[in-house]
C-alpha cells in the first residue's frame, strides 16, 4: 500500500522561486520521508526564505549574529497519539545563501537549495556536522538523497 505522503509535506516558499525548483524540492522531501521512516501522520515543514527571517532565528535560536544558509529543528519523533497528526520537524533554508553559494560553488541556485534542504533533513533525521567526519558522512548521504530524488 502507497503512503500517501504529500499531504504531510509544508513547503514555504516567501521568495518567488520557479514551479520546477518547487517540484524538485517536493521530490526531495518525499524521497526523504521514504527513506528514513517518516510516519505518515507526521508532517514535516520546509520554508525558503530570505537571510532576514534566518538572522531572526539564528539569533533567537542559536544566539549567533547573521544569516545562516540553513537551520533545522527536530520537533517530534513520537506522538501523543498514535494516529494524531504531529510536527516531525521544520527546515529554514536561505535563499540568499544558496544564491550567493551556488556562484561560489559554480552550480545551480536549484541544485545549491536541494543541498541545503537535504542538509537541513538529515538534521531532522538524526545526522549531525560536529566533525570533520559526521560532517563528510553528512554530505554524502544528502548527495544519494538529491540524487534519488531527482
Amino acid at each position: 500500500m502507497a503512503n500517501n505522503t504529500s499531504s504531510r509535506i509544508c513547503l514555504r516558499i516567501l521568495p518567488k522561486l520557479s514551479r520546477t525548483s518547487r517540484r524538485r524540492l517536493e521530490a526531495l522531501i518525499a524521497r526523504y520521508r521514504e527513506r528514513y521512516d517518516v510516519p505518515p501522520q507526521a508532517v514535516v515543514e520546509v520554508t525558503v526564505a530570505d537571510d532576514a527571517l534566518l538572522a531572526e532565528l539564528n539569533r533567537e535560536y542559536r544566539r549567533r549574529e547573521g544569516p545562516t544558509d540553513v537551520l533545522a529543528f527536530p520537533i517530534g519523533r513520537d506522538p501523543v497519539e498514535p494516529e494524531q497528526i504531529w510536527l516531525w520537524g521544520e527546515v529554514y533554508v536561505s535563499v540568499d545563501r544558496a544564491r550567493e553559494q551556488a556562484e561560489r560553488r559554480r552550480v545551480a541556485v536549484d541544485e545549491e537549495l536541494a543541498a541545503l534542504v537535504a542538509h537541513g533533513l538529515l538534521h531532522l533525521a538524526g545526522y549531525d556536522d560536529d566533525s570533520d567526519e559526521a560532517r563528510a558522512e553528512m554530505e554524502r548521504a544528502a548527495s544519494d538523497l538529491t540524487a534519488e530524488a531527482g
